[in-house]
């Protein structure tokens, strides 16, 4: 915005919709997970100042949070969403993709999908509680590492300006079938 604006300035509104006014959500009962979005990957990399620099600069993308220890950051490219996490490669972590992300939707469709796991003889890998989203993970036929996940405050990015945690990539084990998975 170049010059001063003021909502009383005669100028009308457009009343064209600018969102998607009847989504098209497939109900796929004999699936295991229905995700709403792809919803990034997270990377391993040699030189996270180097990589930052280059998402940030050629890429597009701006941070929207750091680890305390400042090994992990996440990226956006339009401030909406969690895009894409850099963490800082170690001897126990080559350079490479650590996974890519699904929202599963609400945690009772988090938790649905879980249940559905058995349907298909599958287990997940791991379930973990991030703190900022609860997150079930599983390997594709090629070994590739996928995150379902719900996360646990609704506005995710207020919750990590008022100082609250994320515990990314690592977090807490987390029993989805528990009765305290809530």
């Amino acid at each position: 915005m170049t010059g001063k604006w003021s909502p009383v300035d005669g100028i009308v509104p457009s009343r064209a919709p600018l969102y998607t006014r009847n989504p098209i959500r497939y109900e796929a009962p004999r699936r295991a997970f229905r995700p709403v979005r792809v919803t990034g990957g997270t990377l391993y990399v040699q030189d996270l100042r180097h990589s930052l620099a280059f998402y940030r600069e050629i890429a597009g993308f701006h941070p929207i949070h750091r680890s305390a220890d400042g090994g992990v950051v996440a990226l956006s490219a339009r401030g909406l969403n969690r895009d894409i996490t850099l963490i800082q490669a170690s001897e126990d972590h080559l350079p490479g993709l650590r996974h890519f992300s699904f929202l599963a939707g609400t945690l009772d469709e988090l938790l649905d999908g879980h249940r559905r796991l058995g349907n298909f003889d599958e287990v997940p890998e791991t379930c973990l509680d991030h703190a900022l989203c609860r997150s079930i993970y599983v390997r594709d036929p090629d070994g590739f590492l996928i995150e379902f996940y719900s996360d646990r405050p609704a506005g995710w990015a207020d919750y990590l300006r008022q100082g609250g945690t994320w515990q990314y990539p690592d977090g807490q084990p987390w029993d989805p079938p528990s009765a305290d998975a809530r």
